[in-house]
């Protein structure tokens, strides 16, 4: 598809601000109805959308399948929900005297700059709620995924949405700059750290709300108390799900040495399950990575770690027999804060794994970083599982679970992670301003 020059991405906007006028006046209620045919037609069109991103990402066909279904739920939730987010609230109220309420208007126009790893979970938690909330999006696919970015924006018309109200605009990174110079009502962006920074001092000009969603290095800590095979199982499949190219992927992990040999043992037992190879194979766990240069970060982590002494003890390695970028999944053990791998975002299948002497310890080198999107804590005992994850600074918390995104919840980062949230009531209201209204009723009687 053709990408976008200066002159068609200020005309496609001139048409979605027209478009949202309109749209805002439509009763929420009719709203919904379309949201809810978009939501039908992506489980009516998995099958050629799940192509789709499989030949765009590489992403095996069966989690393809469970991000669509996962995501036709997410649409659900926000219909069954946006009424209550956005209804007016009665805040205080003297009878007969005054009343204090809030009321939700749409901000206008949002334009959504999204990523590759999750394109219908990332694209959707923007786009549902804002549409919901009778804004007008302007979408910009990775263009890694522009092939699943525009299947997304023809399912909006196919769902009965008015013309330009969902529009896509295609290109490369300066497309994106000059998004930044336009004074849209808000932007929303899934992008690295390194993006995030340069975003946001480009949209500084024009005072715009801004939400970003950024890089992410999510820890994990093994109390002594746990079932080290439960555990291990789950913290496997949080590290290298999606090939570990996710921002919830876990990529460090600190095991109490009572449990830390158990631990490892069940950890390399599940891992040698994962199949690596073809994503059209439905038995495949491990696809080839998105992009070439993910294969060379890794790489470089993997020798930076062994160069300080650490050992990958398990995959780190290009199969021979596949053509693409792959990689097998890396688990690298007796790792240190020394080593990028455990300080630096990998965004690949590669996992270190500490020792610690106690909680004390954990809390301590899960604190060490320069993000804070998510920490798990696998512990019987809840109160050891608080006192560590209260004390982190984190978007999300997991007591023994990992790698998680809940509608029902708000999604967040923190520090270098990011600003703002999606999903959840606050992610719907991240879609609204908010109108205070003070009505006195007896000065003028």
């Amino acid at each position: 598809m053709a990408g976008d020059t200066v002159d068609t991405l200020t005309a496609k906007v001139q048409k979605a601000t027209a478009a949202q006028k309109d749209w805002a006046k439509v009763p929420l209620n009719k709203r919904i109805e379309h949201i809810r045919k978009f939501g039908k037609l992506l489980k009516d069109k998995s099958k050629e959308l799940v192509d789709a991103t499989l030949s765009e990402t590489g992403k095996p066909i069966t989690q393809c399948h469970e991000e669509l279904t996962a995501t036709a739920s997410r649409v659900e939730w926000f219909c069954d929900n946006v009424t209550q987010a956005t209804q007016t609230q009665l805040i205080h109220e003297v009878k007969g005297h005054l009343t204090e309420s809030i009321s939700y208007e749409p901000l206008g126009v949002v334009a959504n700059i999204s990523s590759w790893s999750y394109p219908y979970f990332l694209a959707t938690s923007v786009h549902i709620p804002a549409l919901l909330c009778g804004n007008a999006v302007i979408y910009k696919p990775s263009e890694l995924a522009l092939k699943t970015g525009e299947k997304i924006s023809n399912l909006y018309k196919e769902a009965g949405l008015p013309e330009n109200l969902v529009t896509p605009v295609y290109g490369s990174s300066m497309i994106g700059s000059e998004i930044l110079k336009i004074p849209f009502n808000a932007i929303i962006v899934h992008a690295t750290y390194q993006n995030g920074q340069r975003i946001a001092l480009g949209a500084t000009k024009n005072l715009t709300n801004l939400q970003l969603h950024l890089s992410a290095k999510d820890s994990a800590y093994v109390h002594q108390d746990v079932d080290p095979k439960i555990a291990a199982q789950s913290l496997a499949m949080g590290a290298f799900y999606n090939a570990g190219q996710g921002c919830a992927a876990v990529q460090r992990i600190y095991v109490h040495t009572d449990v830390y040999d158990s631990f490892l043992e069940n950890f390399l037992a599940k891992v040698r399950t994962f199949k690596v190879g073809d994503p059209k194979d439905k038995d495949t766990f491990i696809g080839p990575l998105t992009k070439d240069a993910q294969l060379n970060i890794i790489e470089a982590h993997l020798k930076n770690a062994k160069e300080q002494g650490a050992r990958v003890i398990y995959g780190g390695e290009r199969p021979e027999q596949l053509d693409g970028y792959f990689i097998s999944p890396a688990v690298v053990v007796d790792t240190n804060h020394t080593m990028s791998i455990m300080k630096q975002e990998t965004v690949g299948p590669a996992v270190g794994i500490q020792k610690v002497s106690d909680s004390t310890e954990a809390l301590s080198l899960m604190k060490d970083s320069e993000f804070g999107l998510t920490a798990s804590v696998f512990s019987k005992d809840f109160g050891v599982a608080k006192e560590i994850l209260s004390d982190l600074s984190v978007g999300t918390a997991y007591w023994n679970c990992c790698e998680k995104a809940s509608v029902r919840l708000p999604w967040s980062g923190r520090k270098h992670s990011g600003v703002g949230a999606t999903l959840g009531i606050q992610g719907i209201r991240s879609f609204v301003n908010p109108k205070a209204w003070h009505k006195v009723y007896d000065k003028m009687k």
